[in-house]
């Protein structure tokens, strides 16, 4: 697990740097970091509720995505269809549990990880509930 949760910092750091190309980051604000496929039923399932924490908390909180080992098309097709707000950062090659979500704090420290299918979706508002955040 800590293995699995210092990757997903360092995606969380270049996802926002290449979300960003033409400018700064936001920084100290909470980042979430949301982490699917295409192929992955558990992600597309968990998508419309992440879209909708981004909805509630998009002005004090910044999101990212990461689309993992996907194909061009295939996020195309999830990024058209499910109309998502947040850039999308795309990972080929490592080793993930599919859908993850990462909360990292306004000074960099990673505050809430969560991997795997969250059937009560509640692990992004309670983090940044932890941090003092809300709608």
């Amino acid at each position: 697990m800590l293995q699995h949760l210092a990757l997903l910092a360092a995606l969380a750091v270049n996802a926002l740097l290449s979300a960003y190309p033409d400018e700064a980051p936001p920084t100290g604000r909470p980042t979430v970091v949301v982490v699917f496929a295409s192929w992955c039923a558990a992600c597309l399932s968990e998508l419309p509720r992440d879209i909708a924490d981004y909805r509630r908390f998009h002005e004090k909180v910044t999101f990212v995505g990461i689309d993992y080992d996907d194909t061009a098309r295939g996020l195309d097709l999830v990024r058209q269809g499910y109309r998502i707000p947040f850039p999308i950062h795309v990972l080929h090659g490592a080793t993930m549990t599919l859908p993850s979500v990462l909360v990292v704090d306004g000074r960099g420290s990673v505050t809430a990880a969560h991997s795997g299918y969250d059937p009560h979706h509640d692990a992004i508002a309670s983090a940044l509930t932890k941090l003092g955040v809300s709608p």
